[in-house]
């Protein structure tokens, strides 16, 4: 027990949230970068008739609350429960062209999500990824990665790296998309 508790002393955790990084970053959001960046993502998701959601870990639930989101404003939605059991790679060719992607990644390098964008890469279906940067392996997957560029931050072997941006960035496009639907 002795242990326990001096290990639990010894994790670095920060005990406040770091409001000028999640300022910046929403700053960041309309300079031409990002904002170039979410309609280049809105336009290549906007005919598609499915938006399907991937993420692993902490992403997952980003992922999922992603799919939500989208199928309250934009478009039928999922989000995939396990890209490990891989079902929708028995999604045909055809039907991959009408599927939009949106991979949820902060580190951009989950094995699990990576194999699932490859195959549908192999049939072109347009990948949108929200990752940590743009230099990663998910990001050179897909079609348009918008990066979020925020801290990374462990506890222990945990990652509790803020996801607020990420949760703006799916609200932002969904929204997005919805006001070109609509003008056009």
């Amino acid at each position: 027990m002795r242990q326990y508790v001096k290990e639990k002393k010894k994790r670095a955790i920060s005990e406040a949230i770091d409001e000028t990084a999640l300022i910046s970053f929403l700053h960041q959001t309309t300079e031409e970068f990002i904002g170039n960046r979410i309609q280049e993502a809105s336009k290549e998701l906007i005919d598609k008739e499915i938006i399907i959601f991937l993420g692993w870990g902490a992403s997952k639930i980003i992922a999922d609350y992603g799919a939500y989101y989208f199928s309250s404003i934009f478009n039928f939605s999922l989000s995939v429960a396990n890209p490990l059991a891989n079902p929708i790679s028995n999604i045909s060719g055809e039907t991959a062209k009408k599927v939009g992607i949106i991979a949820m990644s902060m580190s951009g390098e989950s094995p699990k999500v990576i194999r699932n964008l490859e195959y549908f890469t192999d049939l072109g279906t347009t990948i949108v990824s929200i990752t940590n940067s743009d230099k990663n392996s998910i990001s050179n997957i897909s079609d348009v990665n918008i990066p979020i560029y925020v801290s990374i931050e462990m506890n222990l072997t945990a990652d509790i790296t803020s996801h607020v941006p990420a949760i703006f960035l799916i609200e932002k496009l969904a929204k997005n998309i919805a006001i070109l639907q609509k003008s056009s």
